[in-house]
């Protein structure tokens, strides 16, 4: 596998990072869904069009970015191949994860449910339960796009879900731009959301504790 995975390794900065990233997250989804042009469309500056002539990813790519350009929270992006042969390795990338993009071909209407199946697995391993979820519907510029609610409930996604993981669908064109930064700022919001529920979570922990700590045992 360290040979293979190997043949494909660039990593490119988009800007020089002044602070440690500890948030990786993974983007994921079948062979053409345009994982890596909408990899590229993040990382564009304004006014300047990315290039999208990309091959298939063999292997992964690694970019450093801010999913909201107005926020200080810098964030280790892996876009990972999605070929039917690459997919079995994907469960390698799960641990660390902080947060999930999972890229849909809106006009692929004959793989929606192999997309829909890839996802099950993905949120079904212990490392991915409660990490936050972006779906972006991509090709939405296509005439023959399947809409976000069909694609919504052709995955089975619905309020039940999000009582039981945090995740937000947004249509979008890897080409065009729309929807990309939208989807991107929800994702960071689910991301502190969790980050802020931890932080409780572990204060009321250890208050509890403490006050355990000091209980004073009653003389017998």
């Amino acid at each position: 596998m360290g040979n293979y995975m190997e043949k494909a390794l660039p990593v490119r900065a988009c800007y020089a990072l002044k602070e440690p990233v500890n948030n990786r997250i993974l983007i994921l989804g079948l062979d053409a869904a345009g994982k890596t042009s909408l990899l590229q469309r993040a990382l564009a500056k304004e006014n300047v069009e990315p290039n999208f002539d990309v091959n298939p990813t063999v292997g992964f790519n690694v970019e450093m970015c801010q999913l909201d350009p107005t926020k200080r929270a810098n964030y280790a992006l892996w876009d990972v191949g999605g070929q039917d042969k690459i997919r079995s390795l994907w469960r390698h990338y799960y641990s660390g994860a902080t947060g999930l993009i999972f890229v849909i071909d809106s006009t692929d209407v004959d793989r929606i449910d192999e997309a829909a199946e890839a996802l099950k697995v993905i949120l079904a391993d212990q490392e991915m339960k409660s990490i936050p979820v972006l779906i972006f519907a991509n090709k939405q510029d296509d005439d023959t796009a399947l809409t976000v609610e069909n694609i919504t409930e052709k995955i089975g996604f619905n309020s039940a879900t999000q009582e039981r993981r945090k995740w937000v669908i947004q249509g979008c064109s890897a080409i065009s731009g729309e929807g990309v930064s939208e989807g991107l700022r929800s994702l960071h919001k689910l991301l502190q959301a969790k980050t802020q529920m931890e932080k409780k979570q572990n204060n009321n922990f250890g208050k509890s504790n403490l006050r355990r700590s000091f209980r004073i045992k009653p003389r017998k």
